[in-house]
């Protein structure tokens, strides 16, 4: 029986109940993948760093199936009875349950875990973000530690390195590059089970993410105020959002006399996105930059056509997503962008979900995960 030790941010065990971003959706679709069927001649032991707003006992060896079992800890502690940084707290931690497993593989979704090469041990590290890439700017001493100085110990003595997207790989160093590989995201394989689709007099469109200057929703909202004078539209956005930037999209939407076709919903589970996915017509997602892109994704796994702009996975698989319903634009508010969207609007495709399936299931991701372990073992 083969060992891995998988390190992650997690922010629950109740699937879909909580969501702390990308990275958090991404490890709860492969602890879920796992819990339900773990890969013969395998055994899991998973370090899940708690993050997000639900509870979670901590501390506590959880059994997900018999060759599967979870541990959750917090961001920070103490060392010795000593307070010390987030991450030498959970390097202490990973060590510590490293000491008592003895893995054949370290698996780490964070840059920051492993930072020593463990002799006994492969190990691999995951990119959801690198350097700036993917990453919130925060104090200039944190982006120096998290950008900069733990990358530079972690990158170097993991023996495999996977990427989610082109972002990440372009920044890697030519040493880098020979030992990375591309790994997809899995989309929820909740947003396959399609509810029953209701009806409605105007067209529906809908977004979902953090809200975030970077996320363009504005752009989404000019939008609608454009093609409302050609078609009854109306915009339902979910997620959290800074009350200053919602204040600000707020006042545009007044300003562009749309402001009672907006609809805030703020943040969801899973169940209650679906069913406003079940609830709409259409997808947008005009981004500005995407390590990956998982949103996007969701909303064709639900049936709705998407329109969106070229980033992330969609802009480096754009063939086949154009096929499988997916409109690009600019979003640059021009007249002749407008009309093609329009046009799309019209004429909406139906999503070839299976093929998405196929490509981005859980079940997909974590079996090339597999093969990257068998290639070290």
């Amino acid at each position: 029986m083969k060992k891995v030790l998988l390190v992650m941010p997690l922010s629950t065990l109740k699937w879909g109940s909580d969501n702390a971003g990308g990275v958090d959706s991404v490890c709860q679709q492969i602890v879920q993948s796992l819990e339900l069927s773990a890969p013969k001649g395998f055994e899991y032991e998973i370090l899940a760093i708690k993050v997000g707003s639900s509870q979670q006992e901590l501390n506590k060896r959880i059994q997900l199936n018999e060759r599967t079992h979870i541990t959750f800890i917090p961001k920070k502690g103490k060392v010795f009875g000593l307070p010390v940084p987030g991450f030498v707290f959970q390097n202490v931690k990973l060590s510590e349950l490293a000491c008592r497993f003895q893995p054949d593989v370290i698996h780490s979704h964070l840059p920051s875990l492993p930072l020593l090469p463990n002799r006994k041990a492969s190990s691999v590290i995951t990119l959801h973000s690198l350097g700036k890439v993917g990453r919130k700017s925060r104090s200039w001493l944190n982006n120096l530690i998290f950008e900069t100085l733990l990358p530079a110990f972690s990158l170097r003595s993991a023996n495999r390195l996977t990427y989610v997207g082109e972002a990440l790989y372009e920044p890697l160093s030519t040493s880098m590059r020979g030992k990375a590989h591309k790994v997809r995201n899995p989309i929820n394989d909740a947003f396959f089970k399609q509810n029953t689709r209701s009806v409605s007099d105007s067209l529906r469109l809908v977004t979902c993410s953090l809200i975030s200057p970077n996320k363009q929703v504005d752009q989404i909202i000019r939008l609608v105020a454009q093609i409302s004078n050609t078609i009854n539209v109306e915009l339902k956005i979910i997620g959290p959002v800074d009350e200053n930037y919602a204040r600000e999209l707020n006042m545009l939407a007044e300003e562009l006399g749309v402001s009672e076709k907006v609809a805030w919903l703020g943040p969801m589970n899973v169940e209650q996105i679906k069913q406003v996915y079940a609830d709409s017509d259409v997808g947008v997602f005009l981004s500005r930059e995407e390590t990956f892109g998982l949103a996007p994704l969701e909303k064709l796994a639900s049936g709705l056509p998407v329109i969106a702009t070229e980033v992330g996975i969609l802009q480096e698989e754009q063939a086949y997503f154009s096929a499988a319903g997916v409109h690009y634009t600019l979003a640059d508010g021009s007249e002749k962008e407008t009309e093609n969207v329009l046009q799309f609007l019209h004429n909406l495709p139906v999503v070839d979900t299976e093929s998405l399936k196929a490509k981005f299931s859980s079940r997909a991701v974590v079996d090339e995960y597999q093969k990257l372990y068998g290639e070290l073992l």
